[in-house]
């Protein structure tokens, strides 16, 4: 899966797969009103958000699981989860059902991202085999939507 994004001092575009936030990344998700983030709120990445300044509010842009991001709408969302399934779901089932899980809840993910959708690395580019390209353009660049 080859996921592109367009990333400068003033605009992220596309999907960025990286295991930290960089201070160029951070500037741009620092300057939105609308930031949600999906994961851990104990987390290393949770600290540097908020010491850069973003404030986060239970039940308005900050969700434990990508269910809960279901329906709303932000510019940008910041994902620092695994995306583990509950594999008793998936007793009897191929390996590539759980995959297919795995890529919708990806899918929402982007969908509920206007610019730009963070994806922390937790050995996510290894399950997926992603190839993340800096996209020289503003134009929007191809996401886990398209990647799908």
């Amino acid at each position: 899966m080859e996921l592109e994004y367009y990333l400068d001092d003033e605009k992220l575009n596309g999907t960025v797969v990286a295991k930290t936030i960089s201070d160029q990344l951070l500037s741009v998700l620092a300057a939105s009103n609308s930031v949600a983030f999906v994961g851990n709120v104990d987390s290393e990445i949770m600290k540097q958000l908020k010491d850069a300044g973003l404030q986060f509010v239970p039940k308005k842009n900050l969700f434990n699981s990508v269910s809960d991001i279901q329906s709303k709408e932000f510019d940008y969302v910041i994902c620092n989860t695994n995306l583990e399934l509950n594999n008793d779901d998936f007793v009897g089932s191929y390996f590539g059902d759980i995959v297919l899980e795995q890529a919708k809840l990806l899918y929402t993910l982007n969908t509920r991202a206007k610019n730009g959708l963070v994806v922390i690395d937790n050995d996510f580019s290894q399950v997926y085999g992603c190839k993340n390209t800096r996209y020289p353009t503003t134009a929007l660049a191809k996401t886990i939507a398209a990647a799908v």
